[in-house]
């Protein structure tokens, strides 16, 4: 019994370290949680809506009746929560344009109608989230194209987020930033609604590689990222404590509070759906596909960034392009976006790319830096 409350009071002292590291008591943004009734099963949602704009931006922008650029909307990667990475996110908005940035979480649904399980339900609540929560602060993301018929019931707990006063909606375009999962997220996310997606950025990304045949892709997946866990640990004998300590918080607290949440729906859920039981797997075998034109198209982007961490053991550039020198740099960038993006080129998309310092966590260890070439990248520096 002493082990045991040891081992606790471990686990809980690292954890309250990392959260204060972190940031995420942080009075910058606001953290909201949600319930989602979507496709016959109840959803946990969670949001991030950071706005740093001065009340005198927020003024001119009612104003004026439009934004000073678009809203960011940031999709974590597997495992992440919305609070995680809160001094990064937060720069992005203050260096933004607009100063808006919005960080959508939903657990991945496996409701009653398979068409909309996995990565395409997730993303169709990710947008009536996002649609939901701007709402609320009297920006409206215009569009027509949302691709599913099913209801979605989105309910906030605790009524936290405040309300704007403004009675006229603006209008609002997005750009969409992902790392890791979160950009194959981003790149579906920008598929599925075309007419209201500006521009999209990938850090760290998936969905340039193949990882083999289902079901070893996944197996395959998470044998080189526990790789990359252990080797981003040892950045703690380089003197890089906090984003190590964070990361590794954030993964396994993520995946376990999926894994309990998705045991109590199944236990709740009249269906029992099994592939609830397996959904944290089942969310790493999704980030295991590659993403090209011929299954997820992307039309009318005015700017593409995709940057790949230097030193990042489980999505690598060179395997992007294999063949292909990547130490030249010179033709890198247009042979990857003409074989992933060749659609979008045709469309007058400008495109940037560059291997930038870091493993899997530059862009929390070098954020400055990931941060600057995403809002250059997509026109949206302030």
């Amino acid at each position: 019994m002493l082990t045991i409350a040891i081992v606790v009071a471990v686990l809980v002292s690292v954890f309250l370290i990392v959260e204060y590291l972190n940031g995420s008591r942080n009075s910058v943004g606001e953290f909201l949680k949600f319930d989602i009734t979507f496709n016959g099963e109840k959803i946990q949602g969670l949001g991030l809506f950071i706005d740093t704009r001065s009340e005198e931006q927020k003024a001119k922008n009612i104003r004026n009746g439009y934004l000073d650029g678009d809203v960011i909307i940031y999709l974590h990667g597997h495992g992440q929560q919305p609070k995680y990475g809160i001094e990064m996110t937060t720069l992005l908005a203050k260096k933004s344009r607009s100063g808006i940035v919005f960080i959508p979480h939903v657990y991945t649904p496996y409701g009653c109608e398979r068409k909309w399980r996995g990565d395409k339900g997730k993303l169709v609540l990710l947008m009536a989230l996002s649609r939901y929560c701007l709402g609320k602060k009297g920006l409206c993301v215009p569009g027509s194209d949302d691709p599913c018929e099913l209801p979605i019931s989105i309910r906030e707990k605790d009524a936290k987020l405040s309300v704007s006063l403004s009675t006229s909606p603006i209008d609002c375009k997005l750009t969409l930033v992902g790392w890791s999962h979160g950009g194959l997220l981003a790149r579906r996310f920008a598929n599925a609604h075309p007419s209201s997606v500006n521009n999209l950025a990938q850090m760290t990304p998936a969905g340039y590689e193949s990882w083999g045949r289902r079901p070893w892709a996944g197996v395959n997946l998470i044998t080189h990222f526990m790789i990359e866990v252990g080797l981003i640990s040892l950045m703690v004998f380089k003197g890089h404590v906090k984003y190590p300590l964070i990361a590794g918080v954030a993964i396994v607290r993520g995946t376990l509070a999926d894994s309990i949440y998705a045991f109590a729906s199944y236990i709740r859920s009249s269906s029992n759906l099994p592939l609830k039981l397996a959904r944290a797997y089942i969310d790493i075998e999704q980030c295991s596909h590659v993403a090209t034109d011929h299954n997820l198209p992307v039309t009318g982007l005015d700017n593409i960034v995709v940057l790949f961490g230097e030193h990042d053991t489980v999505f690598e550039a060179r395997n992007a392009l294999s063949g292909v020198d990547i130490e030249s740099n010179g033709e890198i960038s247009k042979l990857l976006f003409e074989k992933y993006y060749p659609s979008a080129i045709e469309g007058g998309a400008n495109c940037s790319f560059k291997i930038l310092p870091g493993n899997h966590i530059g862009p929390l260890v070098h954020a400055e830096q990931y941060v600057e070439e995403v809002l250059l990248g997509t026109r949206q520096r302030a």
